[in-house]
């Protein structure tokens, strides 16, 4: 397995890698399950169904991502969502307690210039069964392979967390209504001033909360909390620290 970053960030796309991921506070960054920026089935709420998210590959040398909180379900007979039969797994293996498995319709025609990564960590002063798990598909700017292609993955033993910031709900064929971004470098450019403009507000809104900046060190109890929250935890094929840092932010 390769381990070789597929895309090279330089510095400026560094930048963009970072500020597209306000993209839901700029544009709004809920889609599908199944299909970014298609109409969203009446939710069906969480139901029965594992978590589930299928993710739509990028153009050529671009990153698509996407954000979900789910709950894990120890001992639960969870449903699988519909359209997985004939697709070629990726990788199953288990991430921080959750059993994640990725699968494509199109991997064959993908493999050479595309890499998938996840990552899980868990959530500050919430429950110990809650996972915020992002979904990261990155493809290289070389020729061939299919325009539109989905990557999909499923979490065996945990149900996606409808109601929370980043599952609005799930679908009738058992796709969670996630927070997520297809070729996210390109949007960052298309909505330039819009990030400006919510850095802006961002900043003023953090200088509101906090005037007065007394040390710059750690408090002793948020180093508590970091000490006992142990990951994040990655999976897939081993993501660079490019990946790393934009999932930091995200969460």
């Amino acid at each position: 397995m390769s381990r070789t970053p597929l895309l090279r960030f330089r510095p400026r796309y560094a930048l963009l890698a970072v500020l597209c991921l306000l993209v839901g506070a700029a544009t709004g960054g809920f889609a599908t399950g199944a299909h970014a920026g298609a109409a969203v089935a009446r939710p069906a709420g969480a139901g029965n169904w594992m978590a589930a998210v299928a993710l739509p590959v990028p153009s050529p040398g671009d990153v698509s991502y996407a954000v979900a909180r789910v709950r894990i379900a120890p001992g639960s007979r969870l449903s699988a969502p519909a359209g997985l039969t004939g697709q070629q797994t990726i990788f199953a293996s288990r991430v921080g307690g959750l059993v994640i498995r990725a699968q494509s319709g199109s991997w064959r025609a993908l493999r050479a210039s595309t890499h998938v990564y996840v990552v899980v960590s868990m959530v500050p002063g919430a429950s110990r069964s809650l996972r915020d798990v992002g979904f990261f598909v990155l493809r290289r700017n070389a020729p061939g392979g299919p325009a539109r292609a989905n990557v999909a993955f499923t979490i065996a033993n945990a149900r996606a967390q409808v109601g929370s910031f980043w599952v609005h709900g799930v679908d009738r064929r058992g796709y969670a209504t996630v927070f997520a971004v297809r070729n996210s470098l390109s949007t960052a450019l298309a909505n330039w001033s819009r990030y400006i403009h919510v850095l802006q507000l961002a900043h003023a809104i953090a200088a509101a909360a906090h005037p007065l900046v007394l040390s710059a060190a750690p408090t002793a109890s948020a180093t508590t909390v970091r000490a006992r929250l142990p990951g994040p935890w990655t999976g897939g094929q081993r993501p660079d620290a490019t990946v790393i840092a934009m999932y930091h932010l995200l969460v």
